[in-house]
């Protein structure tokens, strides 16, 4: 039981690096889309 709840802490530790990681992108891109007029960012194909 204890061998799985390791492994269940080393995946949990994995999975928040990527969160932050993707916390940090979207924070960024939030801030970006707020400045950039809504005329602009319409899809264009």
């Amino acid at each position: 039981m204890q061998a799985k709840l390791d492994k269940l802490n080393e995946v949990s530790e994995w999975v928040q690096q990527y969160r932050q990681f993707w916390d940090i992108k979207f924070n960024s891109l939030d801030k970006y889309l707020a400045k950039v007029p809504k005329n602009n960012r319409t899809n264009k194909r």
